[in-house]
């Protein structure tokens, strides 16, 4: 072998082990760098998300405590003609209902109420004074419904229904990167809102499916952390795709709500940075290796 070949492939060598060091160490601050600023952006996210959420909760619990306020004081002949008169105005309710903690006094509407509702939690804290909103119920003809629940005088509360995918159309103008969304769980990690609407309309909860499948329990992590009230960011796998989430309590359901906000790593700044460092020293080992070659 001629000595200008060796020299070719020792240089050759030299600059192919400069370019791995050199790509790996910025691949790896880069990486921790931009993985901490995508987790900042889902979280400015979830915060602006939460408000927005909040102010809706807060606007249909004020409806509703309205509406109570307003039919407190009907006779019970004329109370069946309060409530009719009053889902006329609201187009967010589907039907109203006067209850108390052992049977329903009067109702108008649609759906208008559950058999478990009076022993739910909303209605607990309703028959306490409180205004509350309800998890979502599966109705027997299949439509899924949640209940703002406002207190009355005489130990009676109102039951406002509220369509079940109200929230799910809410959250769906909110996205991030290209397809990043938001999605809601109720206390329990039962989905409430998500771009999946039928995993809301089945009362998905991936939580209880964690523990007899397996391909679950990185979700289920992430889930149990927005159960527990934590304002957590960290990744999971589901169906082969990493994903990056951010989660905060909702602050305007006072029923353990949470919020999260989803979206795959390889639409974040992190994917994108990455592959532009691979190209640029692909390029640069190239040009040092051609120079090597001709010189």
């Amino acid at each position: 072998m001629s000595i200008r070949v060796r020299v070719t492939i020792i240089i050759s060598l030299i600059v192919a082990i400069v370019c791995a060091a050199n790509l790996g160490v910025s691949l790896f601050l880069t990486q921790k760098h931009l993985l901490e600023t995508s987790k900042a952006d889902i979280r400015v996210v979830a915060d602006v998300a939460n408000e927005y959420v909040t102010t809706a909760i807060d606007l249909i619990k004020a409806d509703a405590m309205t509406i109570s306020q307003e039919v407190d004081d009907a006779p019970e002949g004329d109370l069946l003609k309060r409530l009719e008169t009053e889902l006329g105005y609201y187009a967010n309710f589907q039907a109203l209902a006067v209850l108390t903690e052992d049977d329903v006094v009067a109702a108008h509407g649609r759906n208008p109420m559950s058999e478990d509702l009076l022993n739910s939690p909303a209605a607990l804290r309703a028959l306490d004074g409180k205004r509350g909103i309800s998890s979502t119920y599966i109705l027997m003809d299949g439509h899924i419904v949640f209940y703002v629940c406002a207190p009355m005088d005489g130990n009676r509360i109102l039951a406002a229904t509220v369509d079940g995918m109200y929230f799910t159309k809410l959250i769906e103008q909110f996205q991030l990167w290209d397809t990043g969304y938001l999605f809601i769980l109720d206390r329990d990690g039962t989905i409430l809102a998500h771009v999946r609407e039928s995993w809301v309309q089945t009362r998905k909860n991936f939580i209880n499916e964690a523990e007899t499948n397996e391909e679950y329990k990185g979700l289920a992590e992430v889930l149990t952390h927005m159960v527990q009230g934590e304002q957590y960011s960290g990744q999971y796998v589901l169906e082969g795709e990493n994903k990056l989430c951010g989660t905060t309590p909702i602050r305007g359901s006072e029923m353990g709500w949470s919020l999260a906000v989803v979206a795959p790593i390889n639409e974040s700044p992190l994917a994108h940075t990455r592959e532009s460092l691979v190209i640029t020293a692909v390029l640069f080992l190239g040009a040092c290796l051609f120079i090597a070659i001709i010189a």
